[in-house]
């Protein structure tokens, strides 16, 4: 009997590193694989919430995709030396130092922002990740949402609640710990995110893992191992502090064309929904909100016809029309005040972009005096 364990733990382990070498193989040669490794959908913002001290004062929670992320971390690599563009932490920065700098030195006291940009997020996870922030017991002082048309219609996304992020904040969000309507794999994953340390390192343990796995295979079928991704649009060594270049800028109108074409309107009408929950949510418990319509080129701007623009500013004119009284709209969706070298690529601004995002900020909630100890002003546009 003792021989016969044995003899099936040995075949299990022999047969777990055949799969596992297969699958690094499949995921660093071949273009499933690729497309695989490409995927935005992750659970590394939970992370973020997870690793915030609960009892920072005058915390700015800030929401958006990687429309927030690119700004805010390339400003801060610009004055302050890190994240360094290309380094893993790049894309799950979680700050934006230099907004902060600004608006503590009106508040009179320290002021931190919590970013919560996520890559590839959409509307409807950014609502969840503000329940969540709440349910971990984050209470901001304020809420800034940097939104973009991508973030209503990217076809290359899970559908509402479908993805792994949201699966997870769904249950974070829960008063109840089991999801019934899932299935057990997945509750058990969300579950690990939510109470297990060590599962907040999955990341880095999977990459110390798997790096080894595929030198071997490298070794083994010669080919060529890629130590860093090919620098071509979307790769996060493609992240430059400078404008982009013209195979960048053809990347992201390639890219994007295919995300925004053809609209797709019931998709746009449920994120607008999960858009108005969010005003909602922040009203309900006194929170005041900027939501900042971010700047784009013209190029990208020229992808979306006439009348999706045309409905879509319509409809956030009309939520914060109906809202006044606790929610703000900064609309730079066309602003003159950035121009080309703003940007890295069509889409994401670059440092000096970022900073003058930063000061946008400030300035109007300067005017408002939203976060000025002693004075809060009414909302207007």
């Amino acid at each position: 009997m003792t021989s016969y364990h044995k003899s099936t733990s040995i075949w299990l382990v022999v047969n777990t590193l055949i799969l596992a070498l297969a699958s690094s193989y499949i995921l660093e040669f071949t273009a499933i694989g690729c497309e695989i490794s490409n995927q935005s959908d992750r659970l590394d913002v939970i992370d973020k919430i997870d690793q915030f001290p609960k009892d920072t004062p005058n915390t700015v929670l800030m929401l958006g995709s990687s429309l927030g992320i690119f700004p805010a971390a390339l400003a801060d690599f610009r004055e302050f030396g890190e994240p360094k563009p290309g380094a893993d932490k790049f894309l799950h920065y979680s700050s934006y130092r230099y907004l902060d700098k600004l608006l503590s030195a009106d508040n009179g006291s320290p002021v931190k922002t919590l970013n919560l940009s996520n890559q590839g997020g959409m509307t409807s996870e950014d609502l969840l990740l503000l329940k969540g922030a709440f349910k971990a017991g984050i209470n901001p002082k304020l809420v800034i949402l940097l939104t973009g048309p991508r973030d209503f219609l990217d076809h290359r996304t899970n559908k509402i609640g479908e993805s792994k992020l949201s699966k997870a904040l769904l249950v974070r969000i829960s008063d109840s710990l089991w999801n019934f309507s899932d299935t057990p794999t997945a509750n058990l994953e969300t579950l690990a995110s939510r109470f297990l340390p060590l599962f907040l390192q999955r990341d880095a343990v999977t990459k110390f893992l798997t790096t080894g796995l595929k030198k071997t295979i490298a070794f083994v079928w010669n080919k060529p191992y890629r130590d860093k991704p090919v620098a071509t649009g979307g790769s996060l060594e493609s992240i430059k502090d400078e404008p982009g270049s013209p195979e960048m800028m053809n990347f992201y109108t390639a890219n994007y064309k295919i995300r925004y074409l053809p609209i797709d309107w019931q998709r746009w009408k449920l994120e607008s929904d999960a858009l108005g929950q969010i005003v909602q949510f922040c009203q309900q418990r006194k929170v005041p909100l900027l939501i900042v319509a971010m700047p784009l080129t013209s190029s990208n701007r020229d992808l979306l016809p006439a009348d999706f623009i045309s409905k879509h500013q319509s409809m956030l004119a009309q939520l914060f029309n109906k809202n006044k009284d606790s929610a703000v709209l900064l609309d730079l969706f066309a602003s003159d005040q950035f121009d080309i070298e703003d940007y890295m690529d069509t889409v994401h601004l670059r440092s000096c972009g970022g900073m003058k995002l930063a000061k946008m900020i400030q300035a109007k909630l300067a005017k408002l005096g939203w976060l000025t100890a002693g004075q809060k002003s009414s909302p207007t546009n």
